[in-house]
């Protein structure tokens, strides 16, 4: 595998292991910058960080 499936497979093996209920997203600027793979895990949030789901 190369480039892009390789990184469509890692993606979907980490979604797909995930607890339920695991948001997953990515991130990119307009001047694009990007983070290809972002989790916000199930469950009670940090201290002092509020869940947005």
């Amino acid at each position: 595998m190369a480039g892009a499936s390789w990184e469509g497979f890692v993606i979907e093996t980490l979604t797909a292991a995930a607890a339920s209920g695991t948001l997953s997203n990515f991130y990119r600027t307009a001047a694009d910058a990007e983070i290809d793979f972002a989790t916000n895990a199930a469950g009670p949030a940090p201290l002092g960080h509020r869940n947005q789901a």
